[in-house]
């Protein structure tokens, strides 16, 4: 992973952070250090509390804006968000930034609340982030040692079933066979992973049987994970299994 002194989420974005860093403890340590430089960008605890609360780190929060000597805000996480008053209050509080189009800090506050799925929509249809997304969903949910219910959701909904529509949160993804063949990787789909960047999309988003030759980035990639061991050991369990049918 390349180090970066004070990352921002673009940079981690830009490294493809949420695709390909598949160990959660690493992604948290990133993450960790992401919240780290938001926080000492411009002394808002607020930059950082997305990071935060994805981790389900509430109490970091609190400590910064008891650091910044904010009280009314040291205050207001002091409080127990299990309770229904603090959950309305922190619903009550997103919906105030996403009116005012501050989506990040209306995603911390959804977060807060307990709300993962808002999170993620505003993640979705207005900052239009499906990397984002995922992690968020990935920290939130724990490791990924079985897959998360809500990063499978995400995927499947927002990938890997992708069809055209106005709305605005499917990001065209699953027209991306990068996209479709990460998303196959991270649901341990690894044959998948591999069989869809033979595939490509006809005008109505159905899936065909055709090499795309005309993308040379996408063969490479193809290349690489045919002979990923992963993939191999996927091919020759499967094989083996057929074997005994």
């Amino acid at each position: 992973m390349t180090q970066i002194a004070n990352p921002t989420w673009s940079e981690y974005r830009e490294l493809g952070v949420g695709w390909w860093l598949k160990n959660n403890a690493n992604l948290r340590k990133c993450v960790e250090k992401l919240a780290k430089a938001a926080y000492q960008s411009q002394g808002d605890p607020l930059d950082a509390a997305i990071y935060y609360l994805a981790m389900k780190k509430k109490n970091l929060v609190w400590g910064l804006f008891r650091q910044v000597q904010n009280e009314r805000m040291t205050q207001f996480f002091s409080n127990n968000f299990t309770e229904e008053r603090w959950r309305k209050a922190a619903l009550k509080n997103a919906y105030a930034l996403l009116g005012k189009q501050r989506f990040d800090h209306a995603v911390a506050f959804f977060l807060l609340a307990g709300s993962l799925k808002d999170a993620v929509d505003i993640c979705l249809s207005r900052m239009h982030d499906i990397q984002l997304a995922i992690v968020i969903t990935r920290l939130y949910e724990g490791d990924m040692e079985s897959v998360p219910p809500g990063l499978k959701k995400l995927l499947q909904d927002k990938v890997l079933d992708y069809n055209e529509s106005d709305d605005p949160s499917v990001l065209a993804a699953g027209s991306d066979p990068f996209l479709r063949s990460m998303s196959f990787w991270l649901l341990a789909q690894y044959s998948d992973s591999l069989n869809t960047l033979l595939e490509r999309r006809g005008e109505k988003g159905e899936l065909s049987r055709v090499q795309n030759i005309a993308s040379p980035s996408v063969f490479n990639f193809y290349i690489y994970l045919r002979n990923h061991p992963l993939i191999i050991r996927q091919q020759l369990a499967m094989s083996a299994k057929s074997k005994f049918l």
